[in-house]
């Protein structure tokens, strides 16, 4: 009956608790943004409004392409 509970001190540490660490970070702020209505601009520049222009340069090109062409071949003719 004389016996002793020998508990050793080199015993396996127990983990502690988990922590929970909170990184506080700045909210953005909003900005506010208008949408912009307006009527489509006149002047004929970039893209979004010179379809005008634009055609009639390819029906130029296309006219000069054609004369350009029957020249060529007038010339290829003429030597023959």
């Amino acid at each position: 009956e004389n016996f002793e509970l020998k508990i050793q001190e080199d015993s396996v540490p127990t983990p502690e608790p988990e922590k929970i660490i909170v990184v506080a970070t700045p909210t953005p702020e909003v900005q506010k943004t208008q949408m912009n209505i307006e009527g489509p601009s006149n002047d004929s520049s970039g893209c979004n409004g010179g379809s005008s222009s634009v055609s009639i340069f390819s029906v130029l090109l296309s006219i000069l392409v054609v004369l350009l062409y029957k020249k060529s071949r007038k010339e290829l003719n003429s030597v023959i």
